[in-house]
């Protein structure tokens, strides 16, 4: 399976991960399993990314969850907000 490397940054606790994604997984999936990670973690701000969403870090524009990162045009080094 392959991978892209991605910068996201979650502005509940001003910090900035670089995350591999699987390529041909919906960003839905992605997310949730971001969620859940994140969540785990006091440092990442815990139950407040239990309802955050993925979206691009340059327009603000949250990414469909249906799509995989292959059919959104996502690259690496692309930036996500994690709202």
């Amino acid at each position: 399976m392959s991978r892209v490397l991605v910068s996201v940054f979650v502005p509940v606790v001003n910090r900035e991960m670089d995350v591999f994604i699987p390529y041909e997984v919906p960003l839905g999936r992605t997310t949730g399993l971001l969620r859940n990670l994140l969540g785990d973690d006091p440092l990442t701000g815990g139950e407040a990314v239990r309802s955050a969403v993925l979206c691009d870090r340059g327009t603000g524009a949250i990414l469909n969850p249906e799509l995989s990162p292959q059919e959104a045009g996502l690259t690496n080094a692309s930036q996500f907000l994690f709202l």
